[in-house]
């Protein structure tokens, strides 16, 4: 009987904290989020979060607000990155394609840029290429340092210099 009362004490303690701080998660999900249902998806990614810590928030957490902004702002990066979607280049040009409707002059040129694009990254080095191979194939910075067999950095400075030195060429 003691197990029941234990039991239903604790989910009125979870059900009292989360009416106070209801409006606080639903307002920081929104400014994060691109319409209400992915509002709804981050808020409620927040509240498992939250939960996860509830029995040692009083002696780990000193800003309880601040912190839950904090669970919310980390739980609508991770529902971006989970949800982003990734096109590749010929992906890319067929939607230009696809916009340009019967305009066969933009078609062509887009097509033509395509093309220039593609012997672009034909003439760089091998590392970059693979690099810029799996940025085209919609792989983060940190999968690509993974089959690379590189650190997360190296690939970010090989970025950095690649985007200098294509800001430098004479366009």
């Amino acid at each position: 009987m003691e197990i029941i009362k234990d039991i239903s004490e604790a989910l009125l303690e979870r059900e009292s904290f989360k009416k106070q701080y209801e409006c606080l998660v639903r307002y920081e999900a929104k400014k994060h989020a691109r319409n209400a249902e992915e509002a709804e998806d981050i808020a409620q990614d927040a509240w498992l979060r939250i939960f996860s810590r509830f029995s040692d928030l009083e002696k780990s957490v000193k800003n309880l607000p601040a912190w839950i902004r904090v669970v919310i702002r980390n739980a609508a990066i991770d529902h971006l990155k989970r949800n982003r979607v990734h096109h590749s280049l010929e992906e890319y040009a067929a939607i230009s394609s696809e916009q340009a409707g019967d305009d066969t002059e933009y078609v062509a040129i887009t097509k033509c840029q395509f093309h220039e694009i593609l012997s672009e990254i034909k003439d760089l080095p091998t590392l970059e290429r693979k690099i810029v191979a799996g940025i085209v194939s919609g792989e983060s910075e940190t999968e690509i340092a993974a089959t690379l067999g590189k650190s997360r950095n190296a690939i970010y400075l090989c970025l950095h210099r690649l985007r200098k030195r294509l800001s430098e060429r004479e366009p």
